[in-house]
């Protein structure tokens, strides 16, 4: 699978699923015969400057109405490299509560 493919997945387990903080490295993506992690896989999603899916789209802003100001930022460019931003800006939010 490749990066839009496996971000897509990523969104969608998050919504669905939830992450535990305590677990980061769980769930892992198969990306390219690379195994990632959320974050791993963020980082990847961050060179892609290209529009987002609204099937993402539809996952993603359910996840950042708990964070206005990161659902704010991806509304202005809704790119695979903001909305893998905000997303690692959410998780990191969540790490800390």
């Amino acid at each position: 699978m490749n990066e839009r493919d496996a971000f897509g997945w990523a969104v969608r387990s998050l919504r669905l699923y939830d992450w535990n903080p305590a677990v980061p490295d769980k769930p892992r993506f198969q990306v390219n015969g690379d195994s990632l992690t959320f974050r791993e896989l963020c980082e990847r999603a961050k060179k892609l400057d290209e529009p987002l899916p609204e099937v993402i789209k539809y996952d993603l802003y359910p996840l950042l109405g708990q964070a206005p100001d990161l659902q704010a930022k991806l509304r202005l460019n809704e790119t695979y490299s903001v909305a893998a931003t905000c997303l690692l800006e959410f998780l990191t939010g969540r790490e800390r509560n």
